[in-house]
Parts: structure tokens; C-alpha cells; sequence
């Protein structure tokens, strides 16, 4: 009588069953990689540390039931789990990447046209023009709308009333996106700007007085000419800015009004010749003065 070779076969029990998965397996071990994979879209600390515990966890199990169905998923979800645990930084850096280089553009073309600006009317504009009464009623930032493209908005705008008049009201909504920082994340349909100027005695917006070049002594590279700034409170149109008397000499201070952004460790600014720079949090206290004054014969860029 014959008999099945293989059922009989003592060591046939002990082999392990090979590693293969069903068609069925291979859609929900997908179905899992697309869940993952949009939870990175608002990856955090806490998310990476979840996929890295549970890729260990898996692990753990596969190698406790390395001889049972169990360890096929085991494999699969730890592989997943540990692979975006390694691929999280990248694929979130290029957003953060993304969003520091659009803001860098926003305030290039801010310094473009305000160099523009110059060159028609000889002068930087003032940081507002004020009334009869010397309120300020209107902000650099209008005055440079037809050397941003926006001429048509500018010409909507009323030099006769206020900026929040009847008429200047109704174009308050419609901030420019070269005023605002992608990542500065305001609430929904938020007109405040992230981009202000300096402005007080020294620096290269003395207030309603126009700045030329030539008060620049201490060079064009050498002047901070707009900064950014982090939830400013600032309407777009609002002839308000940061006073070099009100405001902390560090970069992204904790504490009150200064040069702050979300980006990670420190801010951009526009320097009087239009070039764009990154200074970082740990900038020092007297190298942040010497950018903020137009005339103190420092040189903080050697």
C-alpha cells in the first residue's frame, strides 16, 4: 500500500511554511502603506515615534511567532513601520525647504520694488504718510502696490480717507500673497502681513521722512530694510510697523516684539541692496543693532 511521502515525513512538521502572502494580503498591507502614508502629511514627534514602537513591536512578534501565519504581517507592517519611520524627515523637510524659499522670494520682490521706488521717485517711500494733523494714515506697503504689479489695486486705494476708510475697507481683504509668509500659519482669511519694517531714529525708515541711499553709511548691504515678523497683528494696509525702541534685540525673542518667523532657528530680512539673508536665532545682540542702524559705522557682515 502506498503511502504520502511527504505527510509522513517526520521533519515535514518542522519546516517553516514559506513566506508568501494572498492576493487579499496584498491589498489590505496597501490599504495600511496609504493610511500611513497620509498620516505623514501632518507628521509630528509623536507620529514618529508611534511608527518607530510599532515597527519594534512587529519585530518582536515575527521573531516570538517566526513559524505562524502571524509573522507574515508582522514582517510586512514592521518593514512599513520602519521604512517611514527613516523616510519621515525627508519627506517633510522638502515642505519646510519649500515654504522658507517662497518666503525668500516674497521678500526679494519686496526689495525689488522698493529699489524701484527709488529709482522713480529718488527715495525709498516713507514708512506712512500721515494728515494735516501728522496720524498716519497710509503704509509703505500701498505706496509700492504699482511696483508690485498691483496697480490696478492701487488705484482702487483713497489717499483721502484713512486706510481703514468706508472705501479702503473693501479692499482690506485682499491681501497680496507676496505680504504674507506661507509659514506663517494665520487663521483663515487672515490680512495680516509677515513682513514689517524697522522704523525710528537711525534706521532706514525714519517715519513720514523718505530715506535715500546716500543715508546709508554704513552701506546697502549693511541695513536691515524689511524683516519678518510672526503673527505681527499688522493689517496689510495698516501704516503700523516695528519700533526700534519697542522692540527685543535678538532673533525670535520668547518674550514681546522682535525679527521672529516659523521657520526653524531664526528669520529672513531684506537688506537695503535687495539681497535676502537668513539670520539665525543665536545671532548676536550687537551684530542685530549694527543691521538695524543705517549709520552707527559698524560692519556686521565683515
Amino acid at each position: 500500500m502506498e503511502t504520502t511521502p511527504a505527510t509522513n515525513d517526520p521533519l515535514s512538521r518542522t519546516r517553516p511554511r514559506r513566506f508568501q502572502f494572498q492576493i487579499r494580503d496584498v491589498v489590505l498591507v496597501t490599504a495600511l502603506l496609504a493610511v500611513l502614508l497620509a498620516g505623514i502629511v501632518q507628521s509630528n514627534v509623536l507620529l514618529l515615534i508611534a511608527f518607530f514602537v510599532a515597527g519594534l513591536v512587529c519585530l518582536v512578534t515575527v521573531w516570538r511567532f517566526r513559524f505562524s501565519p502571524l509573522s507574515q504581517w508582522g514582517t510586512a507592517i514592521a518593514c512599513i513601520c520602519l521604512l517611514l519611520f527613516l523616510l519621515m524627515p525627508s519627506i517633510g523637510t522638502p515642505r519646510v525647504v519649500g515654504r522658507r524659499s517662497h518666503c525668500a522670494n516674497n521678500l526679494k520682490q519686496i526689495g525689488l520694488a522698493l529699489h524701484n521706488y527709488h529709482d522713480t521717485y529718488n527715495s525709498f517711500p516713507p514708512a506712512y504718510v500721515c494728515d494735516a494733523n501728522g496720524k498716519p494714515m497710509h503704509s509703505w506697503r500701498v505706496l509700492v502696490l504699482p511696483f508690485m504689479e498691483q496697480q490696478a489695486l492701487y488705484d482702487q486705494y483713497r489717499f483721502d480717507e484713512p486706510w481703514d476708510g468706508p472705501n479702503n475697507r473693501l479692499l482690506a481683504a485682499q491681501i497680496r500673497k507676496f505680504y504674507s509668509c506661507p509659514q506663517d500659519h494665520g487663521h483663515p482669511g487672515s490680512t495680516e502681513t509677515s513682513y514689517v519694517a524697522i522704523v525710528g531714529p537711525g534706521t532706514a525708515w525714519p517715519g513720514e521722512k523718505a530715506a535715500t541711499f546716500a543715508d546709508f553709511k554704513d552701506g546697502t548691504s549693511n541695513v536691515l530694510l524689511v524683516v519678518e515678523v510672526h503673527n505681527s497683528g499688522i493689517h496689510w494696509m495698516e501704516p503700523r510697523d516695528l519700533h526700534v525702541t519697542q522692540m527685543a534685540t535678538v532673533i525670535n525673542p520668547p518674550h514681546g516684539q522682535g525679527i521672529c518667523s516659523d521657520h526653524e532657528a531664526g528669520a529672513q530680512v531684506t537688506l537695503a541692496d535687495g539681497s535676502v539673508r537668513f539670520l539665525k536665532s543665536d545671532t548676536p545682540a550687537d551684530v542685530l543693532r549694527s543691521l538695524i542702524h543705517a549709520s552707527d559705522g559698524a560692519v556686521p557682515f565683515p
